[in-house]
């Protein structure tokens, strides 16, 4: 397995606008667009402009209907800007350092006008992202298949369910997809089927076909609570010392709502677990209880239903049941098992996967 990188994939920033620096934008924009030529629309009250949408940099304006000003908010992709030639992989800061992506996004504005600087937006969004690279897809696939039968917080929605709710096209990336009202979306998904979603060739989205992409997107909401109990920072507006921020701290943010989702232990099928657990120091009693688990959970293809189902019929107190899992854990033994059916046997549960083959940042 190659080395992990953690870091960061997008972000998005913002800045109000006055009535007439819209007017002088606007104007700006249908200047330059007669001579070179690419698709400015109106759709929901948004302006788009793709001027540089290819190159990792959407541009976007809108206005709220209750408020007397407008909107212009960026979305950044660093590794497309800084590496065009390479869309698969994130951004390595050890590569490419953080001012020249300044350097070039600033270049990109200038046909806004004079005062659009990056550093004049404030940060409403980033995603803290790590790819892993396993054996074969279908090992990407069961990963993902295992991650679905964990723990799905409370507080937590299936992004996925909303957006069919709302009529809206559900990725084809395959993946689990968890959003809170607190400003937080977890992911993790197939990066090879990813990119065929998004119309890249099936040569370019081969190269990823290993790829495992978890990805932790950080909103305002989370991002001002952040930034406002570190002294490093006296605003909200983009800088390199805040981008490194969160670049440097990938790995801990990625590892703190991981937890929140899986389990850590090796995966096995069943039998194979029920036997390790059988050959343990465990009390009879204990043994019991862990395999009861293990088998509620198979039952129910998820682990909080199986937590559910415990407390219910067996009347198991949230202290007895997180005494189960961490014996569990201790014996080294994911709640989550592989299906029957799976050829794969046994897998190393992310957690393991992440810590022995990381890429370690400099700090700030």
């Amino acid at each position: 397995m190659n080395t992990l990188l953690f870091s960061i994939h997008t972000f998005e920033c913002g800045r109000k606008l006055t009535q007439i620096q819209y007017r002088t934008i606007m104007k700006n924009i249908q200047e330059d667009n007669k001579q070179y030529h690419y698709r400015c629309f109106w759709k929901n009250n948004i302006y788009f402009c793709h001027k540089y949408q290819k190159r990792g940099l959407q541009i976007q304006i809108s206005k709220n209907p209750y408020q007397s000003y407008y909107q212009l908010n960026l979305t950044v992709n660093p590794q497309t800007i800084l590496h065009p030639d390479n869309l698969i992989w994130i951004y390595n800061t050890h590569t490419t350092p953080l001012s020249e992506l300044f350097v070039q996004v600033n270049a990109m504005l200038s046909f806004l006008g004079n005062h659009y600087r990056l550093e004049h937006f404030i940060l409403k969004r980033i995603d803290c992202c790590v790819d892993i690279d396993l054996q074969n897809n279908q090992t990407v696939e069961e990963y993902i298949r295992l991650l679905k039968k964990g723990n799905k917080p409370y507080g937590y929605y299936d992004n996925q369910m909303i957006l069919k709710h709302q009529g809206k096209n559900i990725s084809k990336k395959n993946g689990i997809d968890f959003i809170n009202h607190q400003g937080i979306q977890f992911s993790a998904y197939n990066k090879y089927k990813q990119l065929l979603s998004i119309k890249l060739s099936e040569e370019i989205a081969k190269q990823a076909e290993t790829i495992l992409r978890v990805e932790v997107k950080l909103f305002h909401k989370k991002l001002k609570e952040i930034l406002q109990c570190n002294s490093l920072f006296f605003n909200e507006y983009v800088s390199e010392t805040m981008l490194y921020y969160f670049i440097s701290n990938s790995k801990n943010i990625l590892f703190h709502y991981l937890s929140k989702l899986s389990y850590k232990g090796t995966y096995y099928k069943k039998e194979q677990a029920i036997t390790i657990i059988q050959h343990s120091n465990l009390k009879q009693k204990q043994k019991e209880n862990c395999i009861l688990l293990l088998e509620t959970a198979t039952l129910h293809k998820n682990v909080r239903k199986a937590v559910e189902s415990l407390k219910e019929s067996y009347h198991f107190s949230n202290t007895k049941v997180n005494t189960i899992l961490k014996q569990l854990e201790q014996l080294n033994i994911n709640p989550v098992t592989i299906a029957k059916n799976r050829k794969i046997q046994k897998l190393d549960d992310i957690f393991q996967i992440l810590v022995e083959n990381e890429i370690l940042f400099k700090k700030i």
